[in-house]
């Protein structure tokens, strides 16, 4: 079965999961507001879209034989996807959409010392999440004070 993993925050997360994982997928708001780039061969880039918008990198992107544009039903999508682990890396309409169909296996969360404003949706935007038991898996601290919190879904066996 492949392991969805949810992860807010790429740019401040040690980078582990986005690295490692066989695959990543992500909406094309994302995509356009992150600049992303094509991933290195042996690894998928799967973009969620509507409309195929992927923003400044967009020919870039299309040319790479690892992106895959994709759209519809996130079930049918997720089972479209080769590897084991897929790093789920947002927005926050995508990972509301994966949370509702069961999808997530794994979140990681960082906590920064530092207080930024901005306008931006939560992790997950629409209806309240159901309160299924989650278990943290692993705590680590960065010497700048940053905490990254790994949670796994109660019930799940704890990979390292």
């Amino acid at each position: 079965a492949l392991a969805i993993a949810a992860l807010h925050d790429v740019v401040a997360y040690p980078g582990v999961l986005h690295r490692t994982a066989d695959a990543v997928l992500v909406g094309a708001a994302t995509v356009r507001a992150d600049g992303y780039h094509p991933l290195p061969q042996g690894r998928n880039l799967y973009i969620v879209s509507r409309t195929g918008n992927l923003g400044p990198h967009a020919d870039e992107l299309r040319a790479a034989s690892n992106t895959h544009v994709v759209s519809g039903d996130v079930t049918d999508i997720v089972r479209r996807i080769d590897g084991n682990v897929c790093a789920l890396e947002g927005g926050s309409q995508l990972n509301a959409q994966m949370r509702a169909a069961g999808l997530v296996d794994e979140v990681s969360l960082t906590i920064a010392p530092r207080f930024v404003g901005s306008v931006s949706d939560r992790a997950a935007s629409g209806p309240p999440a159901a309160r299924d038991p989650w278990q943290l898996a692993r705590v680590c601290e960065a010497d700048s004070g940053f905490l990254f919190l790994r949670y796994v879904r109660a019930g799940l066996e704890v990979p390292s």
